[in-house]
């Protein structure tokens, strides 16, 4: 006679997972139908620099003006429906079926973009202790700990700390944001000679990034680059 547990068991295996979008039944290990799927707004044409959508190939007027301290930025989307959908299901309500679901993609853009070599040691960009005990747990953590096993590069989120609660970065003026930010993060343990990737879900207007990327150059890392599932438009 079978117990609970098997009886759990063969109900996974044999029940269909249904589409994290629409709730369509699906039977492939993605949880999103393939119509759902073909909707996704894989990220085309962007600044080289900080992957901006434009509506051309090249660089964005602030990369021009301020270049950042970053190698490389790979997006995987556009943050616009359905992808934004997904990503707040996982950050506001923890669905975890979502964050592997984000965390698959992005390794399949970065398996696609990244340029060689590739980083040594993934960095999830930190939130403070109170944001974090408010949501429960940091989505870019759990993102740089599944890259982490999917890609085979090393994660840690004991490199970086901020330092303050400070108030939500894209409701900011530009120039506040830069205030907001300075002397926010510190670096805990050496990144002397060594590739990093920041690791994020959302890169909005990319003051955060500039931040952490400029701080891990200053102390003497070898490559930054940025990895994050999706790039919001220009606000």
């Amino acid at each position: 006679m079978f117990g609970l547990h098997q009886v759990l068991q063969t109900l996974r295996r044999t029940t269909p997972n249904r589409c994290l979008l629409c709730q369509y039944p699906v039977t492939s290990a993605l949880p999103l139908c393939h119509p759902c799927q073909l909707e996704l707004p894989w990220l085309n044409t962007h600044c080289q620099h900080c992957s901006l959508p434009l509506g051309t190939q090249g660089i964005c007027g602030e990369c021009l003006h301020s270049p950042p301290p970053w190698r490389q930025c790979i997006a995987a989307f556009e943050y616009t429906a359905p992808v934004k959908q997904l990503i707040i299901q996982y950050k506001q309500s923890a669905n975890l079926a979502a964050g592997r679901t984000l965390a698959h993609l992005l390794a399949k853009a970065v398996q696609l973009n990244a340029e060689p070599p590739l980083p040594q040691l993934l960095l999830p960009v930190p939130m403070h202790w109170r944001g974090q005990l408010a949501r429960g747990f940091n989505q870019s953590y759990d993102l740089a700990r599944m890259l982490s096993t999917q890609l085979g590069i090393a994660a840690s989120c004991r490199h970086l700390r901020k330092r303050h609660h400070t108030q939500t970065q894209h409701t900011l003026p530009r120039k506040q944001r830069q205030r907001n930010l300075h002397g926010q993060f510190e670096i805990r343990k050496s990144v002397s000679g060594k590739r990093i990737a920041l690791i994020d879900d959302v890169m909005t207007t990319g003051s955060t990034a500039r931040a952490i990327a400029g701080l891990l150059v200053k102390e003497g890392a070898e490559q930054v680059d940025i990895w994050c599932v999706a790039r919001t438009p220009k606000i």
